[in-house]
């Protein structure tokens, strides 16, 4: 004999519906609640490849941290300056070139650390032509292309180095590209010159053959290197902030007599040869030479290399013209002061506004 069985299914009414969304509801707010308090127990920084992860890690400083750090990779400061203005990461490093373009379009962001070279002049930026061009002198740009990214610190040096050899930058026809474009661009001749930063200078000439027409030691120039953070991510994680800054200086300090050891991590993370690795990792110990305290003298060395970008009506100000001394977190000297070993000790804090 066979027996029939019937399940019987419980039809949803309205009422059980408008229960169950309720119920995903309450768990989506109650997930999202969970995510955005474990946030602040994380750090996301910004990088470029081979920057301060790869230092970080070749001091051994990333060990025992008591949050957790989060790394985002940018091919250069402008994605870097976009995240941080939007929140997508908490802080990162930067020229004082790109930093200031930021911050006059109104991105709210502050100095947290900067350091600079010893004396006024430093390497690792230059104006680049092909191995075979015809242009021997700077003046012989007038009228021809030169690529860069608009707002970076090639940008800037770029500027620089047409006044200081008597050249209105005017005069010049700037394309703006991204590195890796600008870099096929002057090997194919669609572009004459090239104003860039290390690592893509010492690339340049080791592979392709490219020649400094202008190089970053014949223009006076201090070239501050900046750790600049989100406004929000300073009023919520200054103490994540200082620890990072801590080992950030202590990697630093180490890399004084341990450029060799750098490079070769450098050359794991990035990809590149070690020969182009050496050069880099000597250059980028020469931008960390001296910590700046953040004050008005900084403020007003500032304000002299965001004075060509407004001279030049590079930037439009429409939000007015920024307040300098208002782009410094003071309250972050208290990092040049601590001890080498510290780790994280709470430190005074100084609610920032925009």
């Amino acid at each position: 004999m066979t027996r029939r069985i019937t399940v019987f299914c419980a039809r949803r009414t309205p009422v059980m519906r408008l229960g169950l969304l309720l119920a995903l509801v309450l768990y989506v707010i109650t997930s999202l609640s969970t995510v955005w308090a474990d946030d602040t127990d994380v750090l996301k920084i910004g990088d470029q490849k081979g920057g301060t992860h790869a230092l970080m890690q070749a001091a051994g400083v990333l060990d025992d941290i008591p949050y957790r750090l989060e790394w985002r990779v940018f091919a250069a400061a402008a994605p870097l300056t976009e995240a941080l203005a939007a929140g997508a990461i908490d802080a990162g490093l930067l020229g004082d070139a790109p930093f200031l373009f930021a911050y006059a379009s109104g991105a709210p962001i502050r100095v947290i650390a900067a350091a600079a070279p010893d004396g006024e002049k430093s390497a690792g930026v230059a104006i680049l032509v092909p191995k075979n061009s015809q242009i021997k002198s700077p003046q012989e740009l007038k009228g021809h292309l030169l690529g860069t990214i608009r707002g970076s610190a090639g940008h800037h040096f770029a500027l620089l180095a047409l006044e200081h050899f008597g050249i209105d930058p005017r005069d010049v026809k700037f394309v703006f590209l991204g590195p890796a474009e600008a870099k096929a661009a002057l090997s194919t001749g669609a572009i004459d010159a090239w104003s860039i930063w290390d690592p893509y200078l010492t690339l340049a000439e080791m592979q392709d053959g490219a020649r400094p027409l202008v190089d970053g030691p014949e223009v006076p120039r201090t070239g501050f290197v900046i750790e600049a953070a989100n406004i929000d991510a300073i009023n919520k994680k200054q103490a994540l902030l200082e620890n990072f800054l801590g080992r950030f200086r202590q990697a630093r300090t180490w890399l004084g007599t341990h450029i060799a050891d750098y490079a070769q991590v450098w050359a794991k993370e990035t990809g590149l040869p070690v020969e182009v690795a050496n050069v880099v990792a000597q250059r980028h110990y020469a931008l960390f030479k001296r910590d700046i305290t953040l004050d008005h003298t900084l403020s007003d060395q500032l304000a002299a290399v965001f004075d060509i970008y407004r001279r030049l009506g590079v930037v439009t100000l429409e939000h007015g013209v920024p307040d300098i001394d208002k782009a410094l977190a003071p309250v972050f000297n208290s990092v040049l002061s601590a001890s080498s070993n510290r780790t994280g000790q709470s430190f005074s804090s100084q609610k920032i506004t925009e």
